[in-house]
């Protein structure tokens, strides 16, 4: 075994707890990660039960690379010398270990193997975080709330990594459960130990066995949480904004609403520099599918012009300077002003999806307007229910919502959205492009029973449209 996978990194799995594994796999892994701040929230946990140094995270600046590979070296040394006793570790409270290794440097010594986006180090060991005044109070409540969960916390910080066991990974799970945290929530605390066995077996060539978070019984997550904004509802909060002290939250929240953008990008990735005025698009450098452009429409210029943008605004400049503390805390306030309830922040990408679904009908231009890269993921943000179909059913035939638009002016909908044509019925006598799948693309595509769309025409078959559903084949073997 031994000669199949090397020798073991670091101490190994019989001398090394959970939490000291977890500060390692952090201190190797986190810069490589979008989300290494919430990641490092989580392993921190884990670190305070067991008296470790916690991780910090900090942007990632190119001019510190080199400095922190030279000292990567002798920081690894640091590494060996930490041993168990009584499930911690003897730490160095001075020691502030970087994560930027000679590794990501190629031979020119700035090159990186991989894109580092944050740079991860140690700060000295605090049993508790440190308290805003006035937040004791509640500060308190949490730690009552999941008392029961921090002491299996607890127990697995300090138990040796080949001893956790998938049972005393279940029971942190249910009492995770029992403390009312979310489905997601549960869930991201075992990605998180999963992903770490899985790093240390592969990586450090640690024998383990079978992983041990894997095989849980876990909460069901519910992918179609969200709802949107009405336009009553809207009305009200548009009022209520008005009443906010800092001006560029208005604007900002009508940026996200008219977008469908993640939070995240306006306030992190966006600057004046990145906004194309002539060609009304936002290319964003980064977000959490890549770079990609962002549509828009008049309501977000006229938001980005009360942002103090214009096409002289310096292009270094951030587009909106606000922290997303601050913005949650401003939509907080003027929910409970205009009296809107159960409406999260992220419900306006909700919004924006399902108003671009009722509007054009084309699973293709919400997909481009969302930013998401497969069907089934913009499935879950379109939130058509009963009240829609009522507006479609009662309309006007000459004033019937854009839900009930077809893909093309003329073309009937059959079979579940499906665009049938007649064969005499030529394609280039469209003045309307219709959105095209291919019969694999429909197939895996669960928008495509959804919105109207069109197969690509097979033309071995004489005829503008191959139907791929059986309804279809049967009538067109009938034809």
């Amino acid at each position: 075994m031994l000669a199949d996978r090397g020798k073991p990194h670091k101490l190994g799995p019989t001398k090394t707890t959970l939490a000291q594994g977890l500060q390692d796999f952090g201190l190797e892994r986190l810069r490589f990660h979008k989300g290494a701040k919430q990641e490092a929230s989580r392993i921190n946990k884990f670190l305070r039960e067991a008296g470790l140094e916690t991780l910090v995270v900090e942007k990632y600046v190119e001019s510190v690379a080199e400095h922190d590979a030279d000292n990567d070296a002798d920081n690894d040394a640091d590494n060996d010398d930490i041993h168990l006793s009584q499930g911690q570790s003897e730490s160095k409270p001075n020691c502030a270990r970087t994560s930027v290794a000679k590794a990501c440097l190629a031979a020119t010594g700035k090159k990186k193997t991989s894109t580092v986006f944050w740079r991860v180090t140690l700060a000295p060991a605090k049993k508790e975080r440190d308290i805003p005044p006035g937040l004791g109070q509640h500060r308190l409540a949490l730690l009552t709330k999941t008392a029961d969960s921090d002491r299996h916390r607890l127990r697995l910080a300090c138990t040796r990594v080949s001893d956790v066991s998938a049972a005393a990974l279940q029971a942190f799970v249910d009492a995770l459960c029992d403390d009312g945290l979310s489905a997601a929530t549960v869930g991201l605390e075992r990605a998180l130990l999963r992903g770490f066995f899985n790093h240390a077996r592969r990586s450090w060539a640690w024998a383990l066995g079978d992983n041990p978070a894997t095989g849980l019984s876990m909460p069901v997550i519910d992918n179609e949480s969200g709802r949107v904004m009405t336009e009553e509802e809207q009305s009200r909060l548009d009022e209520a904004l008005l009443e906010c002290r800092n001006q560029m939250v208005a604007p900002t929240l009508t940026l996200l609403r008219e977008t469908a953008m993640r939070t995240s990008e306006p306030l992190e990735h966006a600057t004046w520099g990145n906004v194309d005025w002539d060609a009304c698009i936002l290319k964003l450098s980064d977000s959490k599918t890549g770079a990609r452009d962002v549509a828009l429409s008049p309501a977000a210029l006229d938001a980005l012009r009360q942002l103090g943008g214009s096409p002289s605004s310096p292009p270094s400049e951030p587009i909106v300077q606000l922290t997303y503390e601050s913005l949650k805390a401003a939509w907080t306030r003027a929910c409970d002003r205009a009296g809107v309830k159960d409406l999260r922040l992220y419900d306006l990408r909700h919004t924006a999806a399902t108003r671009m679904a009722l509007q054009t009908g084309n699973a293709y231009l919400v997909k481009a307007l969302t930013g998401h890269l497969t069907f089934t993921s913009v499935k879950r943000y379109v939130k058509i229910g009963a009240t829609d179909l009522v507006k479609v059913m009662h309309a006007k035939s000459n004033d019937a919502p854009a839900a009930a638009s077809r893909a093309h002016p003329e073309q009937p909908l059959t079979h579940g959205g499906v665009a049938a044509t007649s064969a005499h019925q030529s394609r280039s006598e469209s003045t309307t492009p219709w959105p095209v799948l291919s019969s694999d693309e429909f197939e895996e595509s669960a928008a495509g029973l959804v919105w109207p769309v069109l197969l690509a025409p097979t033309e071995a078959e004489g005829s503008p449209l191959s139907w791929n559903r059986p309804a279809c084949r049967d009538a067109r073997s009938a034809a």
